[in-house]
């Protein structure tokens, strides 16, 4: 289906979306972004949705299909209680997320009891991110501020391909884009001006996997 300009859905529970289907043109707002299952999201913005409670994918959660020239911005996944949030952005166990810029999303867990953040911008297990711009992303913990990993990226598998992932941050284990798994890959990446509060790499943290023909500073 086609939003066509300036087609809001606004409000309520996530947008499913499953195999076959097209999702285009529309703004979804206000409510808990969009499950992708399969089929493609094409040309939209997904902004300022929120999901709470050992929550993934405030933007977007997909196990499949394509996610092409989207916004996904201003997000939020808040973890409750002793539990960790995923992605605040996007959430990804497998599919294509191409052409999208990852804006000023966040993942964040309670200030009172054990938890953090993991990925603001995006947190992968699979799949493809490919010439996708990653930028103003944040993660945030309950320790005071002191555990959230991935600013811009938490990975433990897929492959991160030709990416820009600027200006991100976190409280420690990698403003820019957090490495932990042997299948996940980092390729003709440029990650610049990422910051963290503690002393543990505000650009890449690489506890697994690769990264090659890529710019850090």
């Amino acid at each position: 289906i086609g939003g066509g300009t300036g087609t809001v859905i606004r409000g309520g529970l996530q947008v499913n979306i499953t195999s076959g289907a097209s999702f285009e043109g529309f703004t979804v707002t206000g409510g808990q972004g969009i499950n992708l299952m399969g089929g493609t999201v094409r040309d939209c913005t997904i902004s300022s949705n929120y999901i709470n409670s050992s929550s993934y994918g405030g933007g977007v959660t997909m196990t499949g299909g394509l996610v092409e020239r989207c916004l996904i911005q201003y997000n939020q996944v808040f973890a409750n209680y002793n539990a960790c949030s995923y992605g605040g952005g996007l959430w990804m166990s497998g599919g294509t997320a191409r052409d999208c810029t990852i804006n000023s999303n966040w993942a964040s867990a309670s200030s009172t009891y054990a938890g953090s953040g993991y990925g603001g911008g995006i947190y992968m297990t699979g799949g493809l991110v490919d010439r996708c711009r990653i930028m103003g992303n944040r993660t945030e913990s309950s320790y005071g501020l002191a555990y959230g990993y991935g600013g811009g990226v938490y990975m433990t598998g897929g492959t991160l391909r030709n990416a820009l992932v600027v200006s991100n941050s976190g409280p420690s284990y990698a403003g820019g884009i957090c490495i932990n798994g042997a299948g996940a890959r980092v390729q003709n990446a440029t990650v610049a001006f990422n910051t963290t509060l503690m002393a543990n790499s505000g650009g890449v943290r690489l506890l697994g996997g690769t990264m090659s023909n890529s710019i850090v500073y």
